[in-house]
């Protein structure tokens, strides 16, 4: 039975070196997502006010420049998420996942916090990140999910493209949100 078969095996060298870049990965994911937590429910920080500050040239920036970066991000995720699919099996892809969903949050948060509505605060512009985040990769999920089912040409493609239009809609509701608080 085992006599005519050849198996070609890792050597030991290379599967130290993948596990240990794997327990650093997996450590700095962990540790990101305790930073995060602890900010989360830490003080709301200083206030960024809108004095001499465009808010209307401030919003399409946001929306703009925002849907550019995250579609920007999103083609650099699909690449890393097909590598992780295909050469980290499960436990590559979810260790892709946990790490895309802290990456779009945090990605959100900066973009909020340099473009986002004014006045704000830091808690409130993480919060509106993370949101914005978290609804993204969650749209790009299920598109992706559905495009491959249904075999649509190109569907890495027209995931991203959705993913930045889903931010855009998202950032432009928050951006509608600060105006309505700010009447009342």
């Amino acid at each position: 039975m085992y006599g005519d078969d050849v198996r070609e095996y890792m050597s030991t060298t290379r599967s130290v070196i993948l596990t240990v870049v794997g327990v650093l990965l997996l450590g700095l994911i962990v540790v990101g997502l305790i930073r995060t937590v602890r900010r989360r429910d830490s003080g709301d920080g200083s206030v960024s006010t809108a004095d001499g500050t465009d808010l209307a040239l401030r919003r399409r920036s946001h929306l703009m420049f925002g849907a550019l970066g995250i579609g920007g991000v999103l083609v650099v995720l699909t690449f890393v998420g097909w590598v992780a699919i295909v050469f980290g099996a499960l436990p590559g892809t979810a260790l892709f996942a946990v790490a895309a969903l802290v990456g779009l949050s945090a990605f959100g948060t900066l973009l909020d916090r340099r473009l986002g509505p004014l006045p704000t605060t830091a808690r409130a512009s993480r919060r509106r990140g993370t949101v914005a985040g978290l609804t993204t990769f969650a749209m790009v999920l299920a598109a992706n999910v559905a495009f491959v089912w249904a075999y649509v040409p190109l569907s890495w493609l027209w995931a991203v493209l959705l993913g930045a239009i889903t931010y855009a809609v998202v950032a432009a509701a928050q951006w509608s949100r600060v105006r309505v608080a700010e009447v009342r």
